[in-house]
């Protein structure tokens, strides 16, 4: 398995989190990642997708699948807890990451809308896309820690942006109170690709 990751501190921090000796990682692009022409059964994106311009990432993803090879990517695009409180003031909290992201001028990651945007170049011979949904477990803890993960939650933070901004003290303060684990319901969009 090779993982290709250009931040370094990414890089660096996956390196660390297996022991595997069948796992390495290379510091290149997507779009150039210096990979063997046809050394790949398997390609896959998560949760990275909307960031890549099509027309430069599908091409090397084509080079280096071998003939009968699976590109997949795949993005969560909503969470639902058994606890309401708690997806709303994370929903409202979306909301106004996405508002102060689209009002500073910062166009939104793109997520391919249909097929046809993964089939336009000729890469591969089929292409699917779905939905699936995956049902795992999260406190309050893990829910604020999902939202601080993100990206432009970072971005807009770095860039001085008060949490009250973000809606982040309405969702800490329902996490607070979400001690116990609840049943989360993720919905994926999945796109299937045979090269």
């Amino acid at each position: 398995m090779v993982g290709v990751e250009l931040n370094d501190a990414m890089r660096a921090y996956a390196e660390q989190a297996t022991e595997a000796p069948n796992v390495r990682y290379v510091g290149a692009s997507a779009y150039e990642t210096e990979l063997p022409d046809g050394s790949a059964d398997l390609v896959t994106a998560a949760q990275s997708l909307q960031w890549m311009a099509l027309d430069r990432v599908l091409p090397e993803i084509a080079r280096v699948l071998r003939v009968g090879g699976i590109f997949c990517a795949y993005n969560y695009f909503r969470l639902q807890l058994e606890d309401w409180d708690a997806v709303t003031a994370f929903e409202h909290e979306q909301r106004l990451k996405h508002e102060l992201i689209g009002a500073a001028g910062h166009d939104r990651p793109a997520f391919p809308a249909e097929a046809a945007e993964l089939e336009a170049g000729g890469h591969f011979r089929v292409v699917r896309d779905f939905v699936l949904h995956s049902v795992e477990e999260g406190d309050g803890k893990r829910l604020l820690g999902f939202a601080l993960s993100e990206g432009s939650t970072r971005m807009l933070l770095d860039q001085g942006v008060r949490e009250e901004e973000i809606g982040l003290d309405r969702l800490r303060a329902v996490c607070a109170e979400l001690r116990e684990p609840v049943p989360w319901w993720i919905g994926y969009r999945v796109w299937l690709c045979l090269r």
